[in-house]
């Protein structure tokens, strides 16, 4: 288990411009953040396995910097008060599993997020998120002999292998612009020569 707190000056932070396509950087006036983390391992014969649990917050008060996408009234009311951060995430947790035989390695791993703020909290006192979200990944490699007998990795990746949509933003209050969402489903191949 580990824990930690910590308090910043001029913390940076982000959101997205109109377009949907560039994020736009600001600076809180001051900034806090505190968490811990349970996090675990295991290994018996093939199989190894791991896993960790986040619980943090990450708020700022007063925009610094960067204040030409707020209005007056939100400048105002973060100057008064802490609000999450745009990558405040109260809880995340991921955990992975690995089995290897001969020249055969699978695993898995798996990310969970609680949601991040959704853009329209500035100036409501609701503190309105995303919704949760989880994904899958899947590995394959197999290892054969390569050139001057150094191994030969054949690899094959798939991220979001169920193909889970997540709205990382929707679009909504502050600057406005375009939801945005994480990566569909993706299957890569690949492979890896030492020397």
């Amino acid at each position: 288990m580990d824990a930690y707190w910590r308090r910043a000056t001029n913390m940076l932070d982000e959101i997205w411009t109109t377009d949907g396509l560039l994020a736009r950087s600001y600076n809180y006036w001051r900034g806090h953040g505190r968490g811990v983390e349970f996090s675990a391992t295991w290994s018996e014969g093939p199989v190894s396995a791991w896993g960790n649990l986040t619980v943090s917050w990450l708020t700022g008060q007063g925009i610094v910097s960067g204040q030409s996408p707020f209005t007056p009234s939100q400048l105002a009311w973060v100057a008064s008060q802490d609000v999450a951060a745009a990558s405040d995430q109260r809880l995340n947790g991921s955990a992975g599993l690995t089995w290897h035989g001969g020249p055969l390695r699978l695993s898995a791993d798996a990310t969970y997020g609680s949601g991040l703020p959704r853009s329209s909290s500035f100036g409501v006192l609701d503190d309105a998120r995303m919704p949760a979200w989880v994904q899958l990944n899947l590995a394959a490699v197999y290892r054969v002999k390569g050139l001057r007998h150094h191994p030969l990795d054949l690899r094959v990746d798939v991220t979001n292998a169920l193909d889970t949509p997540r709205r990382v933003q929707d679009g909504s209050g502050l600057s406005g612009g375009m939801a945005q969402w994480s990566g569909r489903r993706g299957i890569y191949f690949g492979l890896e020569q030492s020397f």
